[in-house]
């Protein structure tokens, strides 16, 4: 094997194909050896050289040199075929050949071509030559070299053989892996010479943090802009994302590599977590006086962890590893301290510090603190072994190492490398402390987690050990929040104070916009408005999951479980309707259909048989029917713009809401009276639900979950922010959906499909479309169920039974004669007195019509001193449910009015969102984006332009 060297002092080497007997043949009268070539025929070596500009050649041990061409322009690449040699040249931009022993004879190849670099000659008689490593790669598993007289089995860089001299190791025994942002690199210590290998991973965004599962070998990493935490094998094969939701910049990370747990620490959450080594059972350490976390390390056998915090209050703390006791160990003298490092033998603490440039040392307690290195650039991460420190350097773009007993023995290891972040080094074949959860994880349903002295069974995020346990986690919180995260469902617990999110293991969800649950049934409803369905899921067990409704459903904008029927009702708005079902989507029936324009939010209280929903037509309001859908009554009409969020105080009687539109949260009665405006400035509001005098909303813009004690009112807190989606928010708890009684609740009312109640009886319903599977359905039940005059069953007060509240008799063929005679008398009276209210209020209209005659004669006088304002009208689309943001200001929102609707032209559903003036719409509308501002002042009310972009 030969090659050229362009060194500082030009040469010409020879070595063995595999490595060994390494040979300066040639190094006079050389500038820039370039192109080598071999004459097989006559066993001499070419090569040009572009700065003596010849072509020559020589023997294999360098003897017998002679030029055949001088004076050539800028000769690069060289072969020898027959009697002829090729070169490229550079400058005349040409291939050209000549005779191989006289140079004479030159002609050109090819010309006028630039760009011209190596040349080869193939021809079909060329000789095939033969040797050791032909036949089954002469016995080696990676490469098999040759030499003059053999062959040699070799390994990858930086991996050695085996005792049979044959088959390679599966990777280094000791090793440096430190993360290059866009990629991960390895650096083995088996050898003398440290060179860095980049690993076969799939694409990386921004590696930060990373650690090695000593058992398994797979590395982990955490990337800050996917905000996700990966592990793969060291060959690529096998990657698996180990937890992709609910994270924001995980800064730190280590391997418990004997308790198969995972730990990091996530700055944008200001939370320290941990979670089995695939994901599962997730866990908080610690949240609370957690600003900016970002160095971790910890140490099995003593049971803690250690974690550095650069925010405003720098600190080093440390815990056991359950998260029980933790504490400060360095608070003083502290700039931007970042990665950590243990010394597991010492029991010291290492640590490097951006700010002041320094690597430090203290002990397991924080005493017997010692500077270790000063001055140095812009140190991030550290990584220690029993003789040298390694450290990453963000100004000074390397790999540093010293030794531990000589500091000034200080060298690179790599340089002139940006986005240099954490490192570790592995001892493949380190011994490992016994685990002391044993083989049967402890006896932990979920989590077991070392401490000083023995172990704890930790249970996931919100949830808590079962009552007489310290083993057994419960399978769900009594009363929790579930958040629609357009491509999730989000799940904060409501019994633990952390207010921690996280997202349920619900495959396949893609556009969630709306939900509602069944408590004791432990199912979750939502509506998917990108495959528009609606599906079902029992949250005791994730896999029992089955789209209940998938026909002629086009936008599911609203959903509410009637818990005491187990009826499912959702509106439709493209579609234009309400329907009912049964929760598992069968029985499905049209309920309203007549003068609804664009019907959204719904909300059920089963007990008072009220079905509400919200129309954002032109005017919007807010409606209220039996459950049934009779005796619908318009209960909200005035100073709304895009109601949302339907919800009910229950124990207040209340109906509440929250307004896209005018950012705000207000409330009334069943029957639209004692109206208050609650919240005064919710911004970007969606979804809202109440529990335990407490109301949650949903900020869309922000991605934000808010929280508001209904009494007193005193401003709002942000509960979570950072998640994926912000939209429908429920609270699910059994004081919700408080166990109650009427006539569907009893054997389905003795209905053969659906049960509908109506106050003070019910209604037996048919599908829109029978089943012939099914018995044939009936109006009327097998058996009639009574009402029970339970105290339950009254009204909470007077003005919840109006005068057309009482429905209709269902079963008429059940009255007696003298009760159908009574209801006749009873009919007379009512067409009286319905023909003199008509005449009064005939004679008010004529009165007001005057009256407004009046004004705007008197308007019309003054119109020169009014500025009108020019008509404008603009169209931008969003995908339901995702929101983004690009704009600029707009004219205050009082003079405005916005709609959301659905685009169905294009192929790709998409929401429309327009914004008119009150004044003359024109014919022509321009295109742009609204922006809201996520923290405007509430007396400023203005709109920004956005751009609401469309996910597919």
């Amino acid at each position: 094997m030969f090659w050229s060297d362009w060194g500082e002092e030009p040469m010409i080497e020879r070595s063995n194909m595999d490595g060994h007997d390494r040979v300066i043949i040639s190094s006079k009268k050389l500038i820039y050896p370039n192109g080598l070539a071999i004459d097989f025929d006559k066993s001499k070596l070419y090569f040009v050289d572009g700065g003596t500009k010849t072509l020559e050649y020589m023997n294999f041990n360098g003897s017998d040199r002679r030029v055949i061409i001088n004076g050539l322009k800028h000769p690069f690449g060289l072969d020898v075929s027959d009697g002829r040699v090729y070169w490229t040249d550079w400058d005349t931009k040409s291939v050209m050949s000549a005779d191989k022993l006289t140079g004479k004879e030159s002609r050109v190849i090819i010309a006028n071509t630039s760009d011209l670099m190596d040349v080869r000659v193939f021809h079909r008689t060329r000789r095939r030559a033969f040797n050791a490593c032909d036949k089954e790669n002469g016995g080696c598993s990676h490469l098999c070299l040759l030499n003059p007289t053999s062959y040699t089995c070799a390994c990858a860089v930086g991996v050695q053989l085996k005792e049979d001299k044959r088959t390679c190791s599966g990777g280094p025994t000791k090793y440096i892996i430190f993360a290059h942002r866009i990629d991960i690199r390895q650096i083995s210590l088996d050898f003398d010479h440290l060179i860095d290998v980049v690993l076969p991973l799939p694409p990386i965004s921004n590696a930060v943090a990373l650690d090695v599962d000593r058992d398994t070998g797979n590395i982990f990493w955490s990337d800050t802009i996917e905000n996700v935490i990966m592990s793969s094998s060291p060959d690529g094969l096998h990657v698996h994302k180990v937890v992709g939701d609910s994270l924001d910049n995980p800064d730190g990370l280590v391997v418990d590599s004997i308790g198969r747990t995972i730990y990091w620490a996530d700055a944008g959450r200001h939370t320290i977590e941990v979670a089995s080594v695939d994901g599962s059972n997730r866990h908080i350490i610690a949240y609370k006086d957690l600003e900016s976390p970002r160095g971790l390390a910890l140490d099995y056998e003593a049971g803690l962890l250690f974690w550095t915090d650069w925010g405003h209050y720098r600190k080093i703390e440390r815990s056991h590893l359950d998260g029980n006791e933790r504490s400060r160990i360095v608070t003083a003298n502290l700039g931007w301290p970042n990665g950590l490092s243990l010394d597991l033998k010492s029991k010291r603490v290492y640590w490097v510090d951006a700010r002041l440039k320094t690597i430090d040392s203290c002990d397991y307690t924080g005493n017997q603190r010692k500077l270790i290195m000063s001055s140095l650039h812009h140190p991030y991460a550290l990584a220690l072994t029993e003789e040298h420190i390694y450290w990453t350097d963000w100004k000074s773009k390397a790999l540093h190492m010293t030794e531990r007993r000589n500091i000034t023995a200080k060298h690179d290891v790599m340089n002139n490398i940006d986005g240099l972040m954490d490192i570790k080094v592995i001892y493949q074949r380190q011994s490992m402390t016994k685990n002391v959860c044993g083989r049967n994880n402890g006896g932990c349903s979920h989590l077991c987690l070392r401490n000083p002295s023995s172990y704890t069974c930790q249970c996931p995020i919100g949830l808590r050990l079962q009552e007489n346990s310290t083993t057994q986690c419960q399978s769900l919180p009594e009363d929790y929040l579930l958040i629609a995260l357009r491509s999730g469902i989000g799940m904060i617990s409501l019994n633990t104070g952390d207010y921690m999110d996280v997202v349920l293991p619900i495959n396949g969800v893609h556009g969630a916009v709306v939900l509602d649950y069944h408590y004791r049934k432990n199912f979750l409803f939502f509506a998917d408005v990108n495959l528009d369905v609606i599906r079902r899921v029992n949250l005791l067990n994730f896999t029992d999951s089955k789209v209940i409704v998938s026909t002629e459903v086009l936008t599911p904008n609203g959903i509410a479980v009637d818990w005491i029927a187990e009826n499912l009702y959702w509106s439709d708005t493209d579609r234009k309707l309400i329907e009912v079902a049964r929760i598992d989507g069968s029985c499905r029936k049209r309920l309203i259909e007549e003068d609804l324009g664009d019907p959204r939010s719904l909300i059920v209280h089963p007990k008072k048989a009220f079905l509400f929903w919200t129309d954002w037509s032109s005017p919007a309001k807010i409606e209220r029917s039996f459950l049934d859908g009779t005796n619908r009554t318009v209960i909200v009409t005035s100073g709304i713009g895009f109601p949302t969020g339907l919800t009910i105080d229950f124990e207040n009687r209340r109906l509440l809401w929250a307004d896209a539109l005018e950012d705000n949260i207000g409330q009334v009665d069943f029957n639209g009276k004692r109206r208050q405006t609650i919240i005064q400035y919710a911004p970007h509001p969606f979804g809202l639900t109440m529990f335990d005098n407490n109301l949650f909303w949903t900020d869309w813009y922000n991605k934000s979950v808010y929280r508001s004690q209904s009494v007193p009112r005193s401003g709002y807190v942000k509960v979570r922010d950072a998640l994926s989606g912000a939209l429908d928010i429920r609270a699910v708890s059994l004081h919700r959906q408080a166990k109650s009684w009427n006539h569907c609740a009893q054997e389905n009312g003795g209905c053969s499909h659906l049960c509908l109640y109506r106050a003070v009886d019910y209604v037996c319903a048919c599908p829109d479309r029978s089943d012939p599977n099914e018995p044939v359905c009936s109006t009327r039940p097998k058996v009639l169920v009574h009402a029970r005059l339970d105290n339950d069953q009254q009204a909470e007060y007077s003005d919840e039974l109006t005068e057309d509240s009482a429905p209709p008799k269902q079963f008429g063929d059940l009255n007696t004669e003298d009760q159908q005679e009574k209801n006749r008398k009873i009919d007379n009276e009512r067409e009286f007195f319905v023909l003199v209210a008509l005449g009064v209020v005939i004679i008010m209209v004529v009165i007001i019509m005057l009256v407004i005659f009046m004004l705007a004669f008197n308007t019309n006088r003054k119109k020169q001193k009014r500025n009108t304002r020019a008509s404008s009208r603009s169209v931008l689309t969003f995908s339901n449910p995702n929101y983004n943001v690009d704009g600029t200001p707009m004219e205050p929102k009082t003079n405005i009015w916005k709609r959301f609707k659905y685009d169905k032209s294009i192929q790709e559903r998409a929401g429309t969102y327009e914004e008119r003036s009150l004044t003359t719409e024109t014919a022509s509308s321009s295109l742009f984006v609204p922006t809201p501002s996520p923290m405007a002042s509430p007396s400023t009310k203005t709109i920004q332009l956005t751009t609401l972009s469309t996910i597919t």
